[in-house]
């Protein structure tokens, strides 16, 4: 680092930089997502191609720390060591780089380039991705950067753009590496500013939107900001819009699935607590399959979310799906024996499903 100090101010400031992003990023980047990264104008509504910097430039300057992997074009640390170093100081060496990385990422989304929102098919969006080399970054990551922010105003400016939204919301249901026909129309459509700061729980950015926006406005599937963030459990971004009085905690989306059975689903307790305190929620309200909050609980074995609805008295343990199967029988499907002990002392003695050990038999 003494080597990179040592170098003409403008030089030091960019290997800091380069270096930052290597040690600070959620996933290693390659040599042209980190030029478009490095190139960002904080509150400019374009990216400047002049300002992208050369290659060689952005090696050069790190004084032989840094190489690119010409197979994976990945710009990355040449030792371990000096990876093990920096992510142990990396407070002291780069004490704003969320900040930073937030401003970065959210300034590039809100470029007037993707204010043609969601883009209609396979080809446009292997376009876009191909112009915009940071957009799959920015667009997957920018939100958990921002959870380490206390404050950013380019995330507000960002997610009061809809179109720009709706362009950095493709990428989130689509599956990093994989294609096939249809690919790009994955992610549901229409998700507003608050289901995306739902989404990734961030409680100021809901706080502020919430006043704006319909917070019972569904996407295209009709899921509301309160299912993306029971989902994702979110327990402080759940309370928040629930204490609103503007919610519907009981809402149903396309798929007829609830907050409750999203939370169930995913394991998330304290989530699942939030929603049956308000007295408002169906908790054996049947999904598209027949599925229960309960049942998706039991499938993913997610043992105490099951005690805890097993606990309220008003949950029908041997209720049935449309395939017949029951909370027990998908409990055993799945090999989660705790769940099926659960399960197999309030299922009804006369059920035709197999209960206790035998159901893993």
């Amino acid at each position: 680092m003494k080597r990179i100090q040592g170098q003409l101010q403008e030089q030091a400031k960019r290997a800091k930089e380069v270096l930052l992003w290597i040690t600070c990023a959620k996933r290693p980047l390659t040599k042209l997502e980190l030029q478009h990264a490095l190139a960002v104008e904080i509150d400019q509504p374009n990216l400047d191609q002049d300002n992208l910097p050369q290659i060689g430039d952005m090696v050069s300057i790190c004084a032989g720390l840094v190489t690119v992997d010409e197979e994976s074009s990945i710009i990355h640390l040449v030792h371990y060591t000096t990876q093990e170093y920096f992510q142990r100081t990396k407070s002291d060496w780069f004490p704003d780089a969320q900040d930073s990385i937030t401003a970065v990422c959210t300034t590039y989304l809100a470029f007037n380039d993707f204010s043609d929102g969601y883009v209609a098919t396979d080809k446009k969006l292997k376009e876009r991705l191909k112009l915009h080399h940071f957009y799959d970054y920015a667009a997957r990551n920018w939100g958990y950067h921002s959870h380490e922010v206390s404050n950013c105003p380019n995330v507000l400016s960002f997610l009061q753009k809809p179109a720009q939204v709706e362009a950095s919301s493709q990428l989130l249901g689509i599956s990093d590496g994989y294609e096939w026909e249809g690919y790009s129309q994955t992610t549901p459509k229409h998700m507003t500013g608050l289901h995306l700061a739902a989404y990734f729980g961030l409680k100021g950015a809901v706080a502020t939107l919430a006043g704006d926006f319909l917070a019972n406005v569904g996407d295209s599937d009709g899921r509301t900001p309160l299912s993306l963030a029971a989902r994702n459990g979110h327990e402080a971004v759940v309370q928040l819009l629930l204490d609103t009085g503007n919610v519907n905690p009981d809402s149903k989306d396309r798929n007829e699935r609830t907050p409750l059975s999203w939370a169930a689903g995913s394991g998330h307790e304290a989530v699942v607590q939030l929603l049956l305190d308000t007295g408002n929620v169906n908790l054996d309200s049947k999904d598209s399959d027949g599925g229960t909050p309960l049942s998706q609980a039991a499938w993913h074995g997610h043992e105490a979310v099951v005690q805890l609805l097993l606990d309220t008295g008003n949950v029908n343990p041997d209720s049935k799906d449309s395939d017949g199967g029951t909370p027990l029988s998908q409990a055993a499907e799945g090999g989660h024996e705790a769940v099926v002990r659960l399960l197999a002392k309030k299922t009804n003695s006369d059920s035709t499903e197999t209960t206790g050990p035998a159901a893993l038999q």
